[in-house]
């Protein structure tokens, strides 16, 4: 409701998805006021209206504009990673994944911050279901040594060691850090040229040995099963909004994690160039030491 008193207060209906998550908000006509849309594991994709504010989430979830994070009774959520930010204060009687949300975000929810339970809907027992599926979860101590000659194709009036601080990649999130200190690079000319999609004009080409440590590598097989990685996600294409809204949205989860545990970048196969040698890397800026880049040669291509 709004308005003071019960002579000038207004009712609003909440129109609730299948786990009862807001969707919706209507006046007494049936006017829309608040609608939204969400990603899978609670981030909001796009807010359809907004003539009045709603805070409410997930089940059990208060939205704090000032960090981003759901407030979630015992913890906080992060939305932007689909997990807890802190352990479950019960411990192992909550999950062996202290820090997991739920098992399938589309039938599970915790309205407590404390222990899952399955909601009222098709599918929800299955916590490998096409809608949504099990977040990843990245865990540390698995980095690996990453040494390459690196290549970039980029725009020289900006430094080779950047990227844009405001536009969504595949491992970087500007809504959930600073990322202007990414640096992608690939293992050839072609992986980068095809990572540019063919538009080199005006770019230069940056070439450098890379040597870094602790990097997660998901080219290997056995860390993605390990960190419940889906190794078609990491390979979709982007080709438009929706696209990117999609699967940057679950990539961005991995470097998310990635980032918090410590990793200093990712190491991955290029989407653009499927044949051949095609390994690209990206690394975290403020987490990568930049003398272990030591530039080879960085000239104007046309």
């Amino acid at each position: 409701m709004t308005g003071e008193g019960a002579d000038n207060a207004t009712p609003y209906f909440y129109h609730l998805d299948q786990i009862g998550t807001p969707l919706e908000i209507t006046d007494a006509t049936g006017a829309v006021a608040w609608s939204v849309d969400y990603h899978s594991y609670g981030n909001v994709a796009y807010q359809r209206k907004a003539e009045i504010v709603s805070p409410l989430r997930f089940q059990g979830q208060y939205y704090d504009a000032e960090t981003g994070l759901h407030y979630n009774r015992h913890r906080y959520y992060s939305p932007s990673t689909g997990r807890f930010i802190t352990p479950d204060p019960i411990g192992l009687a909550g999950g062996l994944n202290n820090y997991q949300y739920v098992k399938n975000p589309t039938g599970w929810i915790d309205p407590l911050g404390l222990s899952q339970c399955v909601g009222d809907c098709p599918g929800a027992n299955d916590p490998n279901g096409t809608n949504g599926g099990n977040a990843p979860n990245v865990v540390a101590g698995h980095g690996v040594t990453v040494q390459m000659d690196g290549r970039k194709i980029y725009d020289p009036n900006f430094p080779a060691l950047s990227t844009n601080p405001t536009a969504k990649y595949r491992f970087s999130d500007p809504a959930y850090r600073n990322t202007g200190g990414d640096v992608y690079l690939g293992e050839n000319v072609a992986t980068s040229y095809n990572e540019v999609r063919k538009n080199i004009t005006g770019k230069s080409l940056y070439l450098a040995d890379v040597k870094i440590d602790n990097v997660l590598d998901l080219t290997d097989s056995n860390i993605l099963k390990k960190m419940n990685i889906d190794p078609k996600m990491l390979m979709s294409t982007v080709d438009n909004q929706i696209q990117a809204d999609a699967i940057y949205g679950y990539t961005n989860q991995i470097a998310n994690q990635a980032y918090d545990t410590g990793y200093n970048g990712i190491l991955y196969s290029s989407t653009r160039k499927t044949v051949g040698n095609n390994k690209a890397i990206v690394l975290f800026g403020g987490k990568y030491d930049a003398s272990n880049v030591k530039l080879i040669f960085d000239k104007r291509i046309k």
